[in-house]
């Protein structure tokens, strides 16, 4: 069986190259540029590009600019933890839309990883 899957039915994240975002804090006006990893459809990993103005709690909106889609997806979400500088994030209320733009960017993701091989270390 695929190293994809975790526990039986369980899928692991995709791990895309970090996606460059913009995340707002609801209530606040500023976008922050940071970067999303470990996407699934329920959540995943947001970092901000400098400083880390979130907290545990904080209800945000993350931005997605899509090449090919003319309006950027936006996802609204809770920080459920935070360590580091790293907090992950888990989405709600997601349109059909955002679902179907997520899953292409997952199934992308996971191809990409299928598809590169070993890097080899040269003495």
């Amino acid at each position: 069986m695929s190293d994809e899957l975790g526990p039986p039915g369980k899928r692991r994240p995709a791990r895309p190259q970090p996606l460059p975002i913009e995340i707002q804090l609801v209530g606040s006006e500023e976008k922050i540029p940071a970067w999303l990893t470990e996407l699934t459809l329920a959540g995943g990993l947001v970092e901000p590009a400098k400083g880390n103005p979130l907290e545990v709690g904080n209800r945000l909106r993350v931005v997605i600019r899509v090449i090919g889609v003319e309006e950027p997806v936006v996802i609204r979400c809770i920080i459920r933890w935070d360590r580091r500088g790293v907090a992950g994030v888990q989405f709600f209320k997601l349109s059909e839309r955002d679902v179907r733009i997520l899953m292409e960017i997952i199934a992308d993701a996971e191809a990409s990883a299928r598809n590169a091989r070993p890097t080899r270390r040269i003495a």
